[in-house]
């Protein structure tokens, strides 16, 4: 039973519904209750609280002579809806009250409704279908009321009549008798008639007596409250807890979590595409869309642990699978096909897949998440591996494998009905979650062990993800075959989420491409978007996430998306309770564990403190942690299954210090790749995790994306070029490094080693990592280098200089001001001899780590002299990290050269020594609208001005341009172009015009 309330102050509708009930394959609203009072009509705003802890709604309406509070709740597992309504005015009026029990009746199905001799109001309403048959019935009665006139028009409602004395309660108890099921039995059981369903109702309303401890009360009114609220103090206690210090992303989690929480029950059906339900006829037809709408609302309940709401979703799935199963036995392939929709019971279950083969794989997703987090044997063997191995059945035997040996995915869309069918990012990256998950499953049920080599197979050899070149570096697309972005959604990122394959400990290759398609695509206020692109943003660490979210619960996409309603759920324009499943991006902005290492505050602003308890990580490992000031605090991790735990160190150090809690024990740590520290743990133990400092996992690697040369090398024992950039930090057996060759190693001489990142970045600092192997620690690191970087290999520009550099023992961390360039090298000038390598003279590095520098604009508010909205134009473009929108100034004066300014408030003062200005980047237009004569200028009060640049005769850029000066401290920073270019692409019109600002 769910309920919405809404309405005028003299007519409340309180619109009740079932997850089970559906009719025409469409969810429907059973009837509900209506409150009339007439003296409130002169109320034209009322105030309503939605009280998510103790799951109740209260109303206050007020007026000069009275004041009516309604308080009403449903009860968490009795399908009991109580209504108090009070009287709290103090003056001597007694309003007139009529509250109505109704049956639905928007769309035409069968209503009866009347009054039994006891008083107890119902009405009825059946779903009339021919192989799903849903029997409603709600039965109302009046407690703790006097002089009550009672009517009904035996169609479609029955109603109490009253007046409310001042200082008086009267509650309405309605409860709800529903059965739904297979006219046929099969799969679900047949409906209980609604005879039947009526009696129990009107059995249980008369039941409900007005205060407790009545004998003949089989569950009164009072203690079925106190086991509400026990109920939802348990939920509330049993699962994740954030505190971000209150805010509008602090309500929103809660309460989708709430929503989640009150509309989906293990055994029942899950609620349609609006989850709760005013009218008849819900948007998209209110059923389960298999192509993002229905997976989505779930995708969020993993890491908030609280899998147990996940049930209905997975019950709706194996409904289907009979179905499904014939569908591909005679489309003749194996295993299972989805269509586009489903509804509940299995039915709506054909073959309309739009061209997308995929849709199984996606409905897999949510089944790979629940192993992931909680390696449940029992769950795979009834649930999840049915499925599953349903799934891997049809493409095991569906993928194309080539002469190469490679895995492609042919006719299958990414969109529906597309003609590009190559290649979908998202069947492949379903593909790449479901595979290792299978082999998992089934070694640990003891099955299937012959069909292993063939998964791991498809999982090694699928093809590479789709990309393109777009605006100046890698982009992923949506399928292979496709020219580029296409659609208008966020389908390209679908590797990151829903696909689970990418997050901050994917390589920086992949990471970079996923965080230039998540800028690039720029749709964040999509219609479909929401839930989507906003978690790929948070596990990819784009460090923008924060704001983009912020900004568009506040509204910031305009009226088709209005963000944060009243009620604190979020309004979208593609749909309804997908919008709950952007939980997941306030879980990955605290905590992510997708690619099986754990990182905590990955995406949260480290200015802003949090903390989270019990959030599940993939693994089966319950984590609580906190962040202060820019520093995570003690962490402690229970272990569910007996896995061991992977952490990527939050802490400077890099280094984990572990405790098991349970014993008391230190416990013994290996450091790997990136910091990710490894450990043994026992299931049920709990392990206290420190560390000091801090460290900022949004500083992502360049280096990784890159290919590595040298003047020479020494290839054989861990050691080789491509060891300079695997992200391998220290010097093992098998990486230890680069280090220079043999030849002329007798005597002190030069060497070099660079990394070429394939296209311009701007890069800002170099880490070097020395030898770490016992005996050697240091050992090859040059005594006199430089660092110099390149666009083309051959101009270098020297940005560090050092001499005499002492014998080191971790990484040495080089900054340097921000420059553009493909290319970075390290020349080693004198060489230092080693003892333990017959004093050969060799330059040796476990690593080269490169980064690009913090961009100080992303908090900043921007503001104009002028503005052009729209066509991706917008000042709140200008510093949104995204290369694809930007600024322009306005259409006013255009037809000459005259002044226009773009500005950033930081907030406070800040130490600022570098703007850098991004030029236009689109096709036909790049450069155009930078402006040929123009200053930088910095203030703390927005009215005294310093100029730090001044430029004129400017040429068209085609990059990005950094403009350094003396580290200043300023609030305010302002670009002023005094002379603007002439664009002959926009009519030979004068606009200042930049895809983006950054600050350093």
């Amino acid at each position: 039973m769910t309920a919405v309330v809404g309405g005028s102050a003299a007519a409340q509708t309180y619109y009740v519904s079932s997850t089970d009930f559906w009719s025409d394959k469409v969810p429907r609203t059973i009837g509900g209750v209506t409150v009339s009072i007439p003296s409130l009509a002169s109320v034209t705003a009322y105030q309503q609280q939605q009280d998510i802890v103790n799951a109740e709604v209260r109303s206050t309406f007020t007026t000069s002579t009275a004041q009516v509070v309604e308080r009403s709740w449903v009860s968490a597992d009795q399908d009991t809806m109580v209504l108090a309504l009070t009287n709290s005015s103090s003056s001597t009026a007694s309003p007139a009250i009529t509250v109505s029990t109704y049956a639905g009746s928007t769309v035409s199905l069968p209503t009866t409704a009347g009054l039994t001799s006891d008083n107890t109001m119902w009405a009825t309403r059946s779903s009339n279908g021919s192989t799903w048959l849903a029997n409603a019935a709600l039965a109302s009665r009046v407690l703790d009321g006097s002089s009550v006139t009672y009517s009904t028009d035996s169609s479609t409602t029955a109603s109490a009549a009253f007046t409310l004395a001042p200082g008086q309660t009267v509650r309405l108890v309605t409860v709800l008798g529903d059965s739904a099921g297979d006219v046929s039995g099969s799969p679900w059981p047949a409906p209980a008639s609604m005879s039947t369903e009526r009696a129990a109702a009107q059995t249980r309303a008369a039941q409900l007596n007005a205060t407790s401890g009545n004998s003949n009360s089989v569950l009164d009114a009072d203690t079925l409250h106190t086991a509400h609220l026990a109920w939802w103090k348990n939920f509330w206690l049993g699962g994740a807890n954030i505190d971000l210090g209150g805010g509008a992303v602090e309500r929103y989690w809660y309460t989708s979590l709430y929503a989640m929480a009150a509309s989906n029950r293990t055994g029942k059906s899950a609620p349609g595409m609006p989850n709760f339900l005013t009218n008849d006829t819900p948007v998209w037809g209110g059923n389960w869309t298999n192509d993002y709408n229905f997976e989505m609302p779930y995708q969020g309940l993993y890491a908030a642990n609280h899998i147990e709401l996940t049930n209905p979703y997975e019950r709706g799935v194996l409904d289907c699978l009979p179905q499904s199963k014939a569908i591909a036995t005679a489309a003749g392939s194996k295993g299972a096909i989805y269509g586009n929709n489903m509804m509940t019971g299995g039915q709506g279950c054909d073959f309309v897949t739009d061209g997308m083969k995929g849709n199984a794989a996606w409905l897999a997703t949510n089944f790979v998440n629940h192993w992931n987090y909680t390696h449940d044997t029992a769950w795979a063997a009834s649930t999840g591996y049915p499925f599953l191995i349903e799934v891997a059945n049809f493409w095991d035997n569906d993928l194309s494998k080539d002469s190469s040996g490679v895995y492609n995915i042919t006719n299958s869309a990414q969109n529906e009905w597309s003609s590009y069918v190559l290649n979908p990012i998202g069947d492949m990256s379903w593909l790449h979650y479901m595979y290792p998950a299978l082999v998992q499953m089934s070694t640990a049920l003891g099955v299937d062990s012959s069909r292993r080599a063939l998964w791991q197979d498809i999982n090694t050899n699928l093809a590479p993800y789709p990309t393109f070149t777009n605006i100046g570096h890698t982009d992923f697309k949506a399928t292979q075959d496709a020219p580029g972005f296409y659609g208008g959604d966020a389908n390209p990122a679908n590797a990151v989420n829903p696909g689970n394959n990418i997050d901050l400990g994917s390589s920086a290759a992949l990471v970079t491409t996923a965080q230039n398609t998540i800028e690039d695509l720029n749709v964040w206020c999509q219609g479909n978007s929401f839930a989507w692109i906003f978690p790929a943003a948070a596990r990819v660490g784009l460090p923008e996430t924060y704001k983009k979210f912020s900004s568009y619960l506040s509204g910031a996409c305009g009226s088709s998306q209005v963000g944060l309603r009243g009620n604190s759920t979020v309004a979208q324009w593609g749909g309804g309770a997908e919008t709950f499943g952007s939980m997941e991006t306030v879980n990955s902005m605290l905590l992510t564990s997708a690619t099986n290492s754990i990182r905590l505050f990955p995406d949260w602003p480290h200015g802003k403190n949090a903390s989270f308890t019990n959030m599940l990580a993939s693994g089966g490992f319950s984590v609580t942690s906190s962040l202060s000031s820019g520093v995570v605090g003690t962490t402690t991790l229970t272990s569910n299954t007996g896995a061991d735990a992977r952490v990527a160190s939050p802490w400077a150090s890099g280094t984990i210090s572990v405790t098991d809690t349970t014993t008391g024990s230190t416990v013994s740590t290996t450091t790997g790749t990136r910091n990710v520290v490894s450990f043994a743990t026992t299931a049920g133990h709990t392990y206290r995790l420190s560390g000091t400092g801090s460290y900022d996992y949004t500083r992502l690697n360049l280096s990784g994306m890159g290919t590595a040369s040298a003047s020479s090398t020494h290839t054989g024992d861990g050691w080789n070029v491509p060891s300079l950039n695997d992200g391998i930090e220290t010097s093992t057996s098998a990486s230890a490094g680069w280090s220079s060759g043999d030849s002329g190693a007798a005597s002190n001489h030069t060497e070099w080693a660079q990394i070429d990142l394939g296209s311009s970045q701007l890069v800002g600092a170099v880490d070097l990592y020395p030898r770490s192997d016992s005996g050697s620690v240091g050992q090859g690191f040059p005594v006199d280098f430089t660092i110099a970087v390149s666009n083309d290999a051959s101009t270098w520009t020297t940005v560090v200089t050092k001499t005499g550099y002492a014998l080191p023992s971790g990484v040495q961390s080089f900054p340097f001001t921000t420059k553009s360039a493909r290319y970075v090298r390290v020349t080693g000038t004198s060489l230092r001899a080693n003892a333990s390598d017959g004093a050969q003279y060799r330059m040796q590095l476990a690593e080269l780590e490169i980064f690009g520098p913090t961009d100080l604009a992303l908090d900043a508010t921007p503001t104009a002299s002028s503005t052009h909205e729209g066509d991706s134009w917008s000042v709140a473009n200008v510093n949104d990290r995204g290369l694809a929108t930007g600024w322009s100034s306005g259409d006013s004066g255009v037809a000459s050269s005259h002044t226009e300014w773009v500005q950033l408030d930081e907030g406070s003062a800040t130490t600022i020594s570098e703007v850098d200005l991004y030029p236009r980047l689109d096709s036909g237009n790049v450069g155009a609208g930078f402006p040929v004569n123009f200053t930088i200028a910095v203030s703390n009060d927005a009215s005294t001005w310093t100029t730090v640049s001044t430029q004129t005769g400017y040429a068209q850029p085609t990059v990005v341009q950094p403009f350094t000066f003396t580290a200043t401290s300023a609030r305010y920073v302002r670009i002023t172009g005094t002379t603007l270019r002439a664009n002959a692409n926009d009519s030979g019109n004068y606009r200042m015009q930049f895809a983006e600002v950054a600050l350093r």
